[in-house]
């Protein structure tokens, strides 16, 4: 095998882990997932101060 295949092969397997895992986060809870978003939003708030 070249490099690139198991570079390749080996970013094809994260993306698909990071897509299940963010199914499951999504599905599992959704309280969670708001409080998350008004965090991650915290600094667009300041900068609009």
């Amino acid at each position: 095998m070249k490099r690139n295949d198991i570079i390749s092969a080996l970013l094809g397997m994260l993306i698909m882990a990071i897509t299940y895992w963010l199914l499951f986060y999504k599905f599992s809870s959704p309280k969670e997932r708001k409080e998350v978003r008004i965090s991650s939003s915290a600094p667009r708030f300041k900068n609009l101060e």
